[in-house]
């Protein structure tokens, strides 16, 4: 139910208004109606991240980038290089898929192997927790921890809903 129903409901639910009541009951409805209108064009049009306009618009697939395309724009660029050294990302090919972190010494797994195998046609995502195999997840928040890294936005931190095996309860 909209707030403009409710509104009506109200007021006709007490049986009488004053003639000030009625007008201000009015401007109310129209103003409601206004924001209404208003935020269903918002949930109609979500708004694109910058980043996300500037792939689009330069023919990038925004969900999975190439390491050519990926690289100057998420680690040496100054502004967001600062926050895409923190994160941890997915790196795959045609054989394999890897996690890691940037590090001074190039972009190192969660069992501290650094990656020598990527080319320009790697593929490169963000990490999701979700698809971590057991135990990489602590691997990464012990890495975290120890190197003193704080992600701005959270990875190995953020709380999860992983399924719990049937066998748990048994």
């Amino acid at each position: 139910m909209n707030i403009s129903v409710a509104l009506t409901r109200t007021y006709a639910f007490t049986g009488h208004l004053t003639r000030a009541g009625k007008k201000i009951h009015h401007q109310l409805k129209d103003e409601i109606h206004r924001i209404e209108n208003y935020t269903a064009h918002l949930r109609e049009e979500p708004r694109d991240s910058w980043t996300t306009n500037y792939l689009k618009a330069n023919d990038c697939d925004v969900s999975r980038l190439s390491y050519r395309e990926w690289y100057p724009a998420y680690i040496v660029h100054p502004l967001t290089g600062v926050i895409g050294k923190q994160q941890i990302w997915l790196f795959s090919n045609e054989t394999i898929a890897v996690a890691a972190i940037w590090t001074p010494e190039g972009f190192t797994s969660a069992l501290g192997t650094v990656l020598h195998w990527i080319d320009e046609h790697t593929q490169v995502t963000l990490w999701r927790p979700a698809d971590a195999y057991p135990g990489e997840l602590a691997a990464w928040q012990n890495i975290l921890t120890r190197q003193n890294i704080q992600q701005p936005v959270p990875q190995a931190f953020r709380e999860n809903d992983f399924p719990v095996p049937y066998y748990i309860f048994w």
